[in-house]
């Protein structure tokens, strides 16, 4: 082995270089490799010498060809193939996983549900191959690969090269095509045409095995097999597993006919039947059909018994496909590394997917803090983008080759061929209400005061709608424009978020009767959006609107459930123009946990809800937390009796909360504009603190100085962005300059003696922490390195807490004579929920452990849904029924 694979890699220098051996297939020798152009592993398989010496290495190659054509998402891609010192290859994308066989061979049988559909996403595979003029014609546990619990098929296409390549020369190899299980009782005769009704078979060997726990024919040798294929009708499966579904019993029993006539016509058909409880088959498992077979393929069983060898085929390797064109709805998941993991971002929906359906660009958190990160479909991994630290709320502009998004203060454009980011526009504006390209150019942002446009790219925001606030309408959020006229948008207010329609050109609104958080765009004539369940989880529903008149034409249908509905009730979705949709799913809940310094922990408060920012009262009898259940409200819980106490209830968004230094108050953010306080036992009514600076711009944090007299604001200042400013409590507030840079400000927190003001800045490219003197006699101060955020003091200033790198560090500082950064700990690994803009937990009074939110699903996926708008169209066509 050792000399063909430095033989191997002499041959293929500067292509690929091998990493290590994986496995024996009957054709083909399988290699993990790295692309050194592409920078990726891959996985080469080269085949036997005695398969390449009878193709030929121009025939194979040329073959080959036409199977590197398919895309689709459930159908391994051909990245490359070729010959090289008398080795034939091709090379296909390798991701560590699991085929269907070591699955089968783990748990013998698998669910029902789960078995029809991976037999049905397989189906739709088949389907868009056959349509292509492709037969697989080696389906098998083996080259079914089961990627983030959904199929694909491997080698799709290369026993129909081998095939033709070698024309009727196969026997010179000593190897045949096909596993005997599997095979089609045409395959098994050796018959020439072989049409896609051999893969139904095929496949309904594969759903037989998967439901019954072994194939519908078994024996000692290939040649019991075949025989058994030939002449002997498959049981039904409910014989051995009497909760298989009678459809799913009828559609296998029908697939498995002897003659391909009496077969599905197509893969579609067979899909199709599998997801109709109402079919049946009344000739399934008669024996007519059977009978006819035997006697038709009599003649051949004497040929086939004389002597056939059967090959296993490659394993192992699996990746993903682009969207492409499919005739059927595909459901599959996305999963991502830890160092380009989602973030969790508290409001608005940080998930964008370009106008063909193919791209999907998403807030990261990376270890330079938030980040975006672009995941192509027909890619492997997500990547994340340079220039866009601090980078959320995405959209995509012009065709799909440029994005739009915020840095929390200021909207920027950058363009995906790797050019650096340009402001999209001089305004400042506070993000987490949206925002949306225009298909004319230019862009709208969702915002406290109403709609804000910019008709081009580089030009200022102006206002375009205005909220009716008498009537409860307090902001526009999440715009989508439908055309070059209309636009799309939600409504917030105290009482339930609705959808509304715009007119781009004079910003004239009408809300319409229909209670949504998040609109996504149109399909036809029917508007898509997600409306909350009453619970916590998002719903996508379709519904007939009249754009012209602005008007509700008929009932809502639901097409999709359990979006994950985050922060202040947005979702994380999007759908392109194309029609394809992209969700996170799960639960966004978390309970509140007590966790030591070496990262134990242990529950505060049983219930899971939706929570952020939880704070400890300076005497640790008790901790404010903002709660999102049905609008976004404070609560504060009593440590000893963990009793719960609403403190704020007038639905307009309050959040991010901060103790004063003598525990009686809580300042916290309204509305999203302003902030305010007020007494933490509610004995008062809340009081002033800041007001908004601008319509376009809001305070977005605060941090109180011990002295009773002042806070740290992060708040607009002309010229320079969103930058940390010291205020004055009082009837005549001053607000002075702290830090005023052109990068942006975070996460103010005031040490515990008054002196020390801990932040975060982008100004040296990632997140980092930095230390500054409140009296402004020191210059800033690193402590991170390589990447910091969310910033707490110790109570006795000492350590400043700060999170790095999925982990907890403490960093050990002195203050005498100056302050230093004596040492940096890990503390322990952390799997806490997180805020990119406001620190996400707290350190306890008596220095001993934090108050941390701990999700119920850790899981980091999105769903996409490819020709989502089939199924709406389909679905808004039964509901008229």
């Amino acid at each position: 082995m050792t000399q063909q694979t430095d033989r191997l890699n002499t041959a293929l220098a500067g292509r690929y270089r091998i990493e290590r051996h994986l496995g024996e297939g009957g054709m083909a020798t399988v290699y993990l490799c790295e692309d050194i152009k592409h920078k990726r592993k891959v996985a080469l398989k080269l085949l036997k010498p005695e398969l390449a010496a009878v193709l030929g290495a121009e025939r194979f190659v040329q073959e080959i060809k036409t199977t590197a054509a398919l895309q689709h998402p459930h159908i391994l891609p051909l990245f490359d193939s070729g010959a090289a010192d008398g080795f034939l290859f091709y090379v296909m994308p390798f991701i560590d996983g699991e085929t269907l066989r070591a699955k089968l061979d783990r748990e013998t049988q698998l669910g029902v549900d789960d078995a029809v559909r991976i037999a049905r996403e397989v189906l739709d595979a088949l389907h868009y191959a056959h349509e292509h003029g492709i037969v697989h014609r080696d389906v098998k546990p083996e080259n079914i690969l089961l990627h983030g619990g959904h199929a694909m098929v491997a080698d799709f296409g290369i026993a129909l090269a081998v095939s033709a390549a070698a024309g009727g020369r196969m026997t010179e190899t000593g190897l045949s095509l096909g596993t005997p299980h599997y095979m089609s009782p045409e395959q098994a005769t050796a018959e020439k045409a072989i049409s896609g009704r051999s893969d139904v078979y095929s496949l309904a060997t594969v759903l037989y095995e998967m439901l019954a726990g072994n194939p519908p024919h078994t024996g000692a040798s290939a040649q019991q097999i075949i025989m058994k294929i030939i002449t002997e009708p498959a049981e039904p499966v409910t014989k051995y597993r009497k909760s298989v579904p009678h459809n799913v019993a009828a559609a296998v029993a029908k697939s498995l006919e002897k003659l391909p006539a009496d077969r599905f016509e197509s893969a579609k058909a067979f899909a199709e039947a599998l997801g109709n409880t109402a079919y049946t088959n009344l000739r399934g498992t008669a024996d007519a059909p059977a009978a006819r077979s035997r006697r038709r393929l009599a003649g051949a069983v004497a040929a086939v018994a004389a002597g056939i060898v059967v090959i296993g085929g490659a394993r192992w390797l699996f990746g993903h496909r682009g969207a492409g064109e499919s005739t059927g709805v595909v459901r599959l998941s996305i999963s991502v590394p830890p160092e380009a993991a989602f973030a969790n971002i508290y409001a608005g929906p940080p998930i964008a997917i370009s106008p063909d359906g193919m791209t999907i660009v998403y807030t990261a958190r990376t270890m330079s803090g938030p980040q975006l990160a672009l995941r192509r479909l027909d890619e492997l991994k997500p990547r994340v983008l340079a220039g866009t630290v601090a980078g959320i709320y995405p959209f995509f502009v012009n065709d799909g080759t440029a994005l739009g998004f915020s840095d929390g203060a200021q909207y920027f454009r950058v363009a995906l061929d790797g050019a650096p980011p340009t402001p999209a526009s001089p305004t400042q504006v506070g993000a987490g209400n949206g925002a949306a390209g225009l298909p004319g150019g230019g862009f709208v942002v969702g915002a406290s005061g109403g709609i804000l446009i910019a008709r081009a790219f580089g030009d200022s925001l102006f206002p375009l709608t205005k909220p009716d606030t008498a009537a409860g309408d307090l902001n526009h959020r999440f715009p989508v424009a439908v055309d070059e006229n209309t636009l799309l948008f939600a409504s917030y207010g105290p009482k339930a978020s609705r959808i509304g329609i715009a007119s781009l050109k004079d910003g004239s609104f009408t809300l319409l009767d229909l209670p949504g958080v998040t609109p996504l765009g149109m399909i036809d004539d029917y508007l898509v959006y997600v409306r909350s369940d009453g619970q916590y989880d998002g719903l996508v529903s379709a519904v007939k609107v009249g754009l012209s008149r602005r008007r509700v034409l008929g009932e809502p249908v639901t097409t999709e459930r359990g979006v994950a509905v985050h922060g202040n009730g947005s979702v994380q979705a999007a759908l392109s123009q194309s029609g394809t949709l992209v969700y996170s799913s799960g639960s966004t809940m978390s309970r509140m946990v007590a966790v030591d310094m070496r990262g134990v922990s242990r529950p505060l408060y049983p219930e899971a809800l939706r929570l952020a920012s939880p704070r400890y009262s300076p005497d640790g009898r008790h901790i404010v937390v903002n709660r999102t259940d049905e609008s976004s409200e404070l609560w504060v819980y009593d440590v000893g009796s963990k009793v719960p106490k609403r403190l704020t209830s007038d639905g307009l968004t309050n959040d991010r909360p901060e103790w004063s230094a003598d525990g009686r108050r809580v300042a916290y953010r309204s509305g999203l504009r302003s902030y305010w306080w007020q007494r933490a036992d509610g004995t008062d009514k809340p009081a002033l603190l800041l007001g908004a600076m601008s319509t376009a711009s809001s305070a977005a944090q605060v941090a109180m100085v011990p002295d009773g007299k002042r806070f740290i604001a992060r708040i607009p200042f002309p010229g320079t962005g969103m930058d940390l400013m010291l205020a004055t409590i009082g009837d005549t507030m001053s607000v002075t300059p702290f830090v005023a840079t052109r990068f942006n400000e975070y996460m103010p927190t005031v040490s515990r003696d008054g002196k020390w003001v801990a932040y975060i800045s982008s100004e040296a490219g990632p997140l980092d922490v930095y230390v500054r003197a409140l009296d402004g006699s020191s210059s800033r101060i690193p402590v991170s390195s390589g990447g910091g955020m969310e910033p707490r003091w110790a109570p006795d200033g000492r350590h400043l807490y700060y999170r790095a790198n999925r982990t907890l560090v403490a960093a050990s500082v002195t203050t005498v004579p100056g302050f230093a950064v004596t040492a940096r700990d890990t503390l322990f690994q952390d799997v806490y929920a997180t805020d990119p803009f406001h620190t996400n937990y707290d350190i306890a009074p008596d220095g001993k452990h934090f108050v941390m939110l701990q999700p119920i699903d850790n899981s980091q996926q999105a769903i996409v849904v490819l020709n989502f708008a089939k199924e709406v169209r389909a679905k808004m066509a039964a509901a008229k029924r």
